[in-house]
């Protein structure tokens, strides 16, 4: 919805924004779908080539293919610069559902320190975005450096969980949890997480970060939502 939003307020024609609409959502679609294939068929659990493990491999590819292909394609890009800032922020309010990663811990699924720091980060990225995306609303004077510190915040919070994640898993990366390895990461469903919603979240981010240094040079207000 937001991207569409962001087409129309570019002033892209009806035949390009159905064109670049329908190529985003089927690349999601392939996307969600062929990792979908892959984590129940166990290929997270496996290993690329010499011991590289293909969970971090993955997740670490996705990133700058997606914002690229977002930063690349010229109407994209100029529909993400004409949305709203609150848009971008107030998209990853989903972050509080970092619950489910605590509810796994207290059932013994995840390794403490894992499971812990990733859900209960995601809960704080979450609701800092419900703060962050009010200030934006309301054109607030601390408006912009808050949305650059939850970017921050949230981007940290995935370098965090991720690192955690890999370290504790079994694989030649593993660190600690030796004698609770993390094996339910790497398996399907909870494996899109790291590999589809990580990725994607991770890319908001990045394009929020871009959206807010435009403006700033541009020496734009931040509107709100309309």
């Amino acid at each position: 919805m937001a991207a569409r939003s962001g087409l129309r307020r570019a002033g892209v024609d009806a035949s390009s924004s159905i064109r670049s609409w329908s190529i985003t959502a089927a690349i999601l679609l392939v996307w969600y779908l062929s990792l979908t294939v892959l984590g129940v068929r166990g290929f997270f659990s496996a290993t690329v080539g010499p011991g590289i493990p293909t969970l971090p491999f993955t997740v670490f590819l996705a990133i700058p293919l997606g914002a690229w292909y977002a930063l690349a394609n010229p109407t994209i890009r100029e529909a993400v610069a004409t949305l709203p800032p609150t848009a971008l922020v107030a998209e990853q309010i989903y972050r509080v559902n970092g619950l489910i990663f605590v509810f796994y811990t207290l059932r013994g699924e995840l390794p403490m320190l894992f499971g812990f720091t990733a859900g209960f980060g995601d809960i704080a990225v979450g609701l800092f975005a419900i703060a962050a995306a009010r200030m934006l609303a309301r054109n607030a004077a601390s408006a912009r450096p808050v949305t650059y510190l939850w970017n921050a915040l949230g981007l940290l919070d995935f370098v965090i969980a991720l690192t955690l994640g890999f370290l504790s898993s079994p694989t030649p990366l593993q660190r600690f949890a030796f004698d609770h390895p993390n094996r339910l990461i790497s398996a399907w469903p909870l494996v899109m997480i790291p590999v589809f919603i990580v990725p994607l979240s991770a890319i908001l981010h990045i394009l929020s970060l871009w959206q807010l240094g435009r403006r700033r040079r541009a020496a734009t207000p931040l509107p709100g939502l309309r």
